[in-house]
């Protein structure tokens, strides 16, 4: 089973947000293993943005899902990937 969504989410780093245009494909495999593939416009490499934004796609994956295919999860594999196409907007407070 496949499950895919694009939206925008929210980012922030001191004083500054970054509104930015996700899309996420959540691939439920057998034997109960959850793929999920997040594509994001942000630079960064660093360990911090990376751990940001697998929380960002587990929190929005559980929006995703109907609640059948959440109860067979066994195993999860999140995988943060750039995409130079999405929208990055940056927003100082």
């Amino acid at each position: 089973m496949r499950w895919s969504k694009e939206g925008w989410d929210y980012r922030s780093r001191g004083r500054t947000r970054y509104r930015y245009k996700y899309r996420l494909v959540a691939e439920l495999r057998d034997g109960g293993k959850l793929v999920i593939m997040f594509y994001h416009p942000f630079k960064s490499k660093s360990l911090r943005t990376h751990k940001e934004l697998a929380g960002a796609a587990s929190r929005i994956v559980m929006d995703v899902l109907p609640q059948e295919a959440l109860e067979k999860i066994r195993d999860v594999e999140i995988i943060v990937e750039r995409d130079k196409t999405l929208d990055l907007v940056r927003e100082v407070a």
